[in-house]
């Protein structure tokens, strides 16, 4: 072999040592960028909560209770849903019924959805599997506990040296849930449901509502010292029950009735199927007569086919579309679809007899 010609192989070798080396170099740059982007985000949310507690207090002259209580001193709702008038969710907070259990049937599918202040972005566990949007975020229990009404006159320590709420890992909660609150205790990022967030540390929100965020080598007789700012709570009202919930990334509500759903503005004096997305977008679907009844009882499909066993072939139908889907409860509800409705259930085969309940 010539000379040359080992030449120019060993320039095509080197080329390729540089070019992988460069593409390893900008892979290790857009994942620092993506990360710090995401930590960007977190803190963002973490500001538009600490505003919200500011604002609470500045109406109220306290902040929110950690957990509401009813008479008998059992948990009804948590600081998130009592700041939603603040966190620009106030039709949400209209409609919650606050006499009742967060996951009592008139309350629980409010919360089937994803609220994004309080997601932390790149959290693969966005809902529980049952529908319920999750928080990847945790509050301060001695601030915020069951019927707390803490003032800014309490931390003695002043605001900057109190905290809020940071950023947590693991086992998530509901944002609806009257517990999200857990004690800071050293090190961040060791353990698997305490303070945790990224690979060198965890953002928080402190009382002052600035956004700092604490290395996870931080000295542990300095990170007590925050956890421990006055004012400290009882034990038995920061006690929590320990409840796993099974995080998943998407979750559709389909095929699914929920009682009183039929007094939803945005559905007339009919019930409605509802479907979430991650991002929290509803699609609502009318219906009538025989399935608001079920609607209104509360009822899912297989119930529904049980006691109006004449539908069985519209409530049955596929759903991946909502013309179908409409034109099926059409079809089960009413005797006499009208216009462009009643030639669609005909085209695609659905029973548009009177579906009496038997």
């Amino acid at each position: 072999m010539r000379l040359s010609e080992i030449a120019k192989r060993w320039d095509v070798i080197v080329l390729l040592f540089v070019l992988v080396s460069m593409g390893g170099i900008l892979a290790i740059a857009v994942g620092q960028t993506r990360i710090a982007a995401r930590k960007m985000e977190s803190q963002n949310n973490l500001k538009q909560l600490g505003l919200a507690m500011h604002n609470f207090h500045d109406a109220f002259k306290h902040l929110p209770q950690g957990a509401t209580l009813s008479k008998s001193g059992d948990p009804l709702h948590g600081w998130c849903i009592q700041l939603n008038p603040f966190l620009e969710q106030s039709s949400l907070y209209a409609s919650v019924n606050y006499e009742l259990p967060w996951d009592h049937e008139l309350n629980r599918y409010r919360f089937m959805f994803h609220l994004p202040c309080m997601t932390r972005p790149g959290v693969e566990s966005v809902f529980t599997d049952e529908g319920y949007g999750l928080s990847h975020y945790s509050a301060n229990p001695n601030v915020l506990h069951r019927g707390s009404q803490v003032q800014f006159s309490e931390m003695t320590n002043g605001l900057s040296k109190s905290w809020f709420f940071g950023e947590v890992q693991g086992v998530y909660k509901p944002f609806a849930n009257p517990f999200i609150w857990t004690e800071l205790d050293w090190p961040l990022n060791g353990k698997e449901k305490g303070y945790g967030a990224w690979s060198d540390g965890v953002n928080f929100c402190m009382a002052d509502g600035s956004v700092q965020f604490l290395s996870d080598k931080i000295e542990k007789e300095v990170l007590l010292q925050l956890a421990n700012a006055p004012p400290i709570a009882p034990h038995d009202k920061i006690e929590a029950p320990v409840v796993n919930y099974h995080g998943i990334n998407q979750w559709t509500r389909r095929r699914q009735f929920y009682r009183d759903e039929s007094k939803e503005r945005t559905k007339g004096d009919h019930g409605s199927e509802v479907v979430y997305d991650q991002h929290g977008n509803a699609d609502f679907v009318s219906i009538s007569n025989t399935s608001s009844e079920v609607a209104r009882q509360g009822l899912g499909a297989e119930e529904a086919i049980r006691r109006f066993p004449k539908c069985e072939r519209s409530i049955s139908v596929v759903k991946s579309s909502m013309t179908t889907w409409r034109c099926a409860l059409r079809a089960c509800s009413s005797s006499k679809p009208f216009g462009s409705e009643a030639s669609n259930c005909r085209r695609k085969g659905l029973d548009t007899s009177d579906p009496s309940p038997s």
